[in-house]
């Protein structure tokens, strides 16, 4: 089971650095992470692996099938799995803002 997300040229973090397909990958990948306090609990399960596809895809694949999963990325979701610039995540940038 996998779900494909294409990520369209041109979009910006309130930074005004584009949004990358490391930046998604990482994002979504981070909540797998034993030590990280982010992210929902009852994801970790479901997720398996998140594959780049150039130029523009994204594909994240589940151990078995999840009808939340795309609540779980969606801003409905109220930072359920926040996407947000790798760099900030591993602490190499000047700011957040």
């Amino acid at each position: 089971m996998s779900w494909t997300y294409y990520i369209r040229d041109g979009v910006k973090f309130h930074d005004g650095s584009p949004v990358t397909l490391e930046d998604v990958k990482y994002s979504i990948e981070t909540i797998l992470d034993e030590k990280n306090v982010i992210g929902p609990p009852n994801f970790k399960p479901y997720l398996k692996q998140v594959d780049i596809v150039k130029p523009n895809k994204i594909v994240v694949h589940l151990k078995m099938p999840w009808i939340f999963m795309p609540y779980m990325v969606s801003p409905m979701a109220e930072g359920q799995c926040v996407i947000l610039p790798k760099k900030i995540h591993r602490g190499e940038r000047d700011s957040l803002f």
